[in-house]
């Protein structure tokens, strides 16, 4: 493997990560501007809150430096963000370094507790 294609794979893993950046951005001025999200649909149908509702929401009040806000519209946002973020990061890594493309990082039990706690909590956050 040259260099040059390592080089091309970092370029291109830059260019997505700007460009998910920038749709975020986007999609954050958007909510600011007209006061609308994207709905949940499990929300919507039955009117329980999922895992990941309030998370666009506890986004924008950190935006703000609201950080008790933040935590009251979804409490587990800072978990679901850094594992999202790890992910993203590990495969960008193997992507550039190996050319691999789904690349899941650390142990399966790591993300079968992840996802245990996710829905526990989505399940618990109806309830409580």
């Amino acid at each position: 493997m040259t260099s040059t294609t390592q080089r091309k794979r970092l370029i291109y893993t830059l260019a997505v990560w700007c460009a998910v950046l920038a749709a975020g951005i986007g999609y954050g001025l958007f909510c600011v501007k007209t006061g609308l999200g994207i709905p949940c649909v499990l929300h919507e149908v039955t009117g329980l809150d999922c895992p990941g509702c309030g998370i666009s929401r506890a986004i924008l009040a950190l935006a703000r430096l609201d950080f008790a806000a933040a935590f009251g519209y979804n409490a587990i946002w800072p978990l679901i963000l850094g594992y999202l973020l790890w992910v993203a990061a590990a495969g960008s890594r193997a992507y550039v370094k190996r050319g691999e493309f789904g690349y899941l990082p650390g142990k399966t039990w790591m993300h079968a507790v992840l996802l245990t706690v996710v829905v526990a909590y989505g399940i618990l956050r109806n309830f409580l």
